[in-house]
């Protein structure tokens, strides 16, 4: 068993944007707006068999709604949300789930749909890179998730078959995605997260990642 983590909201928290949104926009809740609209475009280009890399869709959903609000949004505002991406938090159930994890001597490796760098940089500053091996964007594969290709493409890197991953993840979407491309699955419901009818059944469905994780362990024994 190999457990494989997306990143965004998954293990880091985008709460900690509301001040940039503040700064940039005049109202921290664009945050929740702006995230919706870069998972719409994501999905949209997944659709149409697209390739756009997350921080190029990001700041195009940054604008899309700075117009819609009508705010004039400024280079400087711009950058300010968009580097405050790389200097995330991890939410705090995060430590002791990879604690567990790794005590059992369950493998923990990352799989997320931003560009390398972004990718590197944000779990370098949330001091997460040096629990998770590998490391995979989904720019290697130019196809984000839920296209089956990134979860196969981590799958062959670490020389095992997408049976063998568990993909945990704060998206429906998400772990939709991996079960199709034949992995197994761990959603954590993060507020507001709910699972629907046309959505895979994910293997498991906690609360925290606290829970997912002394759910794995027991999955692996």
């Amino acid at each position: 068993m190999i457990a494989v983590f997306d990143v965004n909201e998954t293990l880091l928290d985008l709460s900690a944007l509301d001040e940039a949104f503040e700064t940039a926009l005049g109202d921290a809740g664009f945050r929740t707006v702006w995230f919706s609209e870069l998972l719409h475009q994501a999905l949209v280009t997944t659709a149409s068999n697209t390739y756009v890399d997350l921080r190029t869709l990001a700041e195009a959903a940054l604008s899309v709604v700075a117009r819609r609000a009508d705010v004039d949004l400024d280079s400087a505002g711009r950058e300010t949300v968009l580097e405050g991406i790389t200097r995330l938090p991890a939410h705090p159930d995060v430590e002791g789930a990879l604690e567990t994890l790794r005590d059992a001597g369950i493998r923990c490796g990352a799989l997320s749909n931003g560009p390398p760098d972004t990718l590197k940089a944000q779990l370098r500053y949330a001091a997460l890179d040096v629990h998770l091996d590998p490391i995979v964007s989904a720019d290697a594969v130019r196809a984000l998730k839920p296209d089956p290709a990134p979860y196969r493409h981590v799958a062959e890197t670490l020389g095992v078959p997408p049976s063998s991953i568990w993909m945990v993840a704060a998206h429906p979407w998400d772990t939709s995605g991996a079960i199709r491309a034949g992995c197994r699955a761990a959603l954590v419901q993060r507020p507001g997260v709910v699972v629907s009818a046309t959505d895979e059944t994910p293997d498991i469905v906690a609360d925290d990642l606290e829970e997912v994780a002394a759910r794995l362990v027991h999955n692996a024994t």
